[in-house]
């Protein structure tokens, strides 16, 4: 029984850090090009003035 329940255990821990992983590259994805849109308009201010 414990090992059945240990093994299930593990099964969900790897499916919540599967989810997890997909979280934070869907995240990071988006927050790199806003951070990329940021510097850009930083860019194209500073070149203005």
């Amino acid at each position: 029984m414990q090992k059945t329940l240990s093994g299930k255990r593990v099964f969900i821990t790897a499916g919540v850090a599967d989810m997890i992983c997909v979280l934070v590259s869907d995240c990071g994805r988006h927050v790199s090009r806003q951070i990329i849109d940021v510097v850009g308009n930083i860019e194209s201010l500073w070149s203005c003035s």
